[in-house]
């Protein structure tokens, strides 16, 4: 039996299938655990197209806009460490311009989707009023909601959090004559 720590390309990818490939799993739960949150996030903002009442809809989207700023504070903070990443990188002569350009910019464009979809549902939820609000003005609310680009927004933000596996043990079996 060899054992052998292998370097590999840390790399978080999302197969069509939505399988993730790339995590660090230490068998805790704390993967599943994040899996399991990005599901339900996507599972609510498809559902919530199809709200069948103003009550239901306002109330789910006050919950969605606390998730977002809560997003939108875990942003801010990597961006911050990103800019003390690329500060470094930046000193050092021999870091090539294209890291530079990579170690902020997804940040910032996260921020900026958040920023943009949390407006949108401020928006919404304005025209929601119950006093103003008619079934006209309901059916509006639902088609900007169908419109949102979530999905990409969620993909790439929980690629954020999630953990890239930096080495992988092998464990290797054969016989003496290494058949």
């Amino acid at each position: 039996m060899k054992l052998d720590g292998t370097d590999v390309k840390a790399c978080l990818m999302e197969s069509v299938k939505g399988v993730w490939n790339g995590d660090v799993d230490l068998g805790d739960g704390k993967l599943q655990q994040l899996r399991s949150e990005y599901e339900n996030r996507l599972q609510v903002f498809k559902v919530l197209s199809k709200a069948e009442s103003r009550n239901v809809l306002e109330d789910t989207l006050w919950r969605r806009l606390d998730e977002l700023n809560t997003d939108k504070n875990f942003l801010l903070n990597g961006l911050s460490v990103a800019v003390e990443d690329y500060s470094k990188k930046f000193n050092n002569n021999s870091t090539s311009e294209e890291a530079l350009k990579n170690a902020n910019w997804e940040y910032q464009t996260l921020i900026q989707q958040a920023q943009s979809i949390l407006s949108t549902l401020e928006t919404v939820l304005a025209t929601l009023n119950p006093t103003t609000c008619t079934n006209r003005i309901f059916q509006r609310a639902i088609v900007i909601l169908k419109d949102l680009k979530i999905e990409l927004y969620l993909k790439n933000l929980f690629k954020k959090k999630r953990t890239s596996a930096s080495h992988v043990l092998v464990f290797m079996l054969s016989d003496e004559k290494r058949a």
